[in-house]
């Protein structure tokens, strides 16, 4: 419900033509330090992605995409491992599995979980250092906190993730699109 797509958002995007990426990537090749594989929408959906990020990383650019992870399967962890992106930024609906699935229409916490730790430790088994990873836990706004108040990740979902390849955690409020 937090998403922009939710309420129509960005009805007539579509996914960008690889002819048009290729020529992007060899104009900024020499000035761009980095790419964001992503807008308002699931890096994972993209057919091409896995190309993308090799071409991107090939031309000397960092590739960064933002997933929900609900798209992980072992099938899409080896690939996105073996297209070697610089940073991965995986955008967790709530460290709360009630919140998590109120706010994420039709995943289930425990199984969107267990592909994120499918996906750090095949990073680690794989001795990798790249890539990045970013921990976005997204958290809903509760009446009770007080105004000015900053979103707190639960330590007990944090400390899941003990002895993973966790670079950095991160937290904000959901957005509420000024109530829309």
């Amino acid at each position: 419900p937090m998403c922009p797509q939710s309420i129509g958002a960005n009805e007539t995007n579509g996914f960008m033509d690889m002819a048009l990426y290729d020529k992007i990537v060899d104009e900024a090749r020499h000035f761009v330090r980095e790419f964001n594989l992503f807008f308002r929408g699931e890096s994972l959906m993209h057919k091409g992605i896995y190309e993308m990020v090799r071409k991107c990383e090939t031309a000397g650019i960092a590739a960064h995409i933002n997933t929900n992870a609900t798209l992980l399967r072992d099938d899409t962890i080896e690939k996105l491992l073996d297209a070697r992106p610089s940073k991965v930024t995986i955008s967790f609906d709530s460290g709360d599995p009630e919140t998590y699935e109120e706010m994420r229409k039709g995943a289930r916490f425990d199984l969107t979980l267990e592909r994120v730790m499918r996906f750090l430790a095949e990073k680690k088994r794989r001795g990798m250092s790249a890539p990045y990873v970013v921990m976005q836990v997204i958290q809903l706004w509760d009446k009770t906190y007080e105004i000015g108040a900053r979103p707190q990740i639960p330590k007990d979902f944090q400390q899941r993730f003990d002895g993973l390849p966790v670079d950095e955690w991160d937290t904000f409020w959901a957005h509420g699109w000024a109530g829309t």
